[in-house]
């Protein structure tokens, strides 16, 4: 059903009819499937107006809960900056209220979890200390994937109980120490000027330091290829990129600043995301947009070609191939084929973090919970290993010289 959704939210044409048959029970189900797509909100916006009565009663009470749950997150980075400028810490604000300030339908129709900050390397420590001062203390560990130090809540005895709009439910911190990791198996270009092009802006009533339009452009790209290369890329992280070309396509003289940041060889990355928010929801492109993703190179042009649609499908791993496209050299491709395949670090669930002193009840509740959660990954990882099979003999044996032909999104 998700497809479904995608194709609905068309910039190019009016394709909202693709819902309109859906009945009750169908309802249900995708907007289960959409709230853990974080998809729900720009479907309220877009699709409303040929949604049945009830769905709209459920939709409304699911944007009532995310505008209470939205103030507590302005008064949430405003309580931080106030914490980080007394201390005379030097950080910048990454995606979140920021995110939503260069251009977007609106910061409610935005999801938001966490709040993601950069800071300069001298100033780590003090960002840190400044987190904890706030209650903030972390809950377990970065991987080598990623691009933060380790995760950091507040232990308010909170429970997630399926709700994605709780207005309770607490932001998580990330203090990043790099824009990317390349430990991804290659290099992206740009993010030394990052920190020295930012700016202070104004984001729903807050000033916040952050990066310039063109650097969050940018930085929100990388954000989308990172994710689609460990799959677990969401829609709304391509839906977002497609907003923004869409609403930028005649804004000349943003797009010739972004061309100046680098040409399309050292625009991989972001020419990657910008083709796959095209493809899935035909949204209009500057001309300087449309020439970097024409220059993509063959490869990754054949892989857009066969899997661009695979991310909204499961299971499967088709990024896997983009990724050994894109690596550097052929042990980075032996390191990443492994990993993907079989993992030997299944990521860590953690459904009552915020708990701060468990009974023995809750503790052995946590391992069951763990347990279940770590059965479900081992059977997904096992699930994937025919449609990798599959698609790993699809992409040795298609044809390499034919042209690109998909237009948005399959029905």
């Amino acid at each position: 059903m998700l497809p479904t959704v995608v194709g609905s939210l068309n910039f190019s044409e009016d394709r909202t009819e693709l819902l309109r048959g859906l009945s009750p029970d169908q309802w249900t189900q995708l907007l289960l499937l959409t709230d853990e797509a974080h998809i729900t909100l720009p479907l309220a916006h877009r699709c409303r107006g040929i949604m049945p009565e009830t769905v709209r009663d459920r939709i409304d009470s699911r944007l009532a809960r995310h505008a209470a749950r939205h103030a507590r997150i302005v008064e949430e980075h405003a309580g931080i900056d106030r914490a980080m400028r007394s201390r005379g810490v030097e950080f910048l604000v990454l995606k979140g209220l920021t995110h939503a300030g260069f251009r977007n339908s609106g910061l409610g129709y935005r999801p938001q979890y966490d709040i993601d900050l950069y800071c300069s390397p001298e100033s780590a420590t003090a960002a840190a200390e400044t987190a904890a001062s706030l209650g903030y203390e972390p809950v377990w560990s970065a991987d080598k994937s990623a691009d933060h130090h380790p995760v950091m809540i507040r232990r308010t005895g909170w429970r997630w109980r399926g709700d994605y709009y709780d207005p309770d439910q607490p932001l998580a911190l990330e203090l990043h120490y790099r824009f990317w990791n390349p430990n991804l198996g290659f290099l992206v270009n740009g993010a030394d000027g990052f920190w020295n092009r930012r700016r202070l802006g104004v984001f729903d009533g807050i000033a916040l330091p952050a990066l310039n339009p063109v650097d969050g452009l940018t930085y929100a790209a990388w954000h989308t290829l990172r994710h689609l290369l460990g799959g677990n890329l969401r829609i709304c992280h391509v839906y977002e990129l497609a907003r923004v070309l869409h609403d930028s396509a005649g804004d000349c003289k943003f797009w010739r600043e972004w061309r100046e940041e680098g040409a399309p060889s050292e625009r991989l990355a972001e020419s990657i995301s910008l083709r796959l928010a095209k493809e899935w929801f035909a949204c209009d492109v500057n001309p300087v947009v449309e020439g970097y993703i024409r220059a993509l190179p063959p490869n990754v042009e054949r892989w857009l070609r066969l899997f661009a649609f695979s991310p909204i499908e499961s299971p499967n791993k088709d990024e896997l191939f983009l990724n050994l496209c894109l690596a550097r050299n052929n042990r980075d491709r032996c390191r990443i084929a492994a990993r993907r395949v079989f993992p030997v670090r299944l990521p860590v669930s953690a459904p009552e973090a915020h708990v701060a002193r468990h009974t023995l009840r809750s503790r052995s509740r946590n391992v069951a919970d763990q347990v279940w959660f770590m059965a479900r990954r081992v059977l997904h990882h096992l699930r994937t290993l025919p449609p990798v099979a599959r698609s790993g003999l699809r992409w040795w044996l298609t044809d390499r010289s034919r042209p690109l032909t998909t237009q948005g999104a399959p029905e």
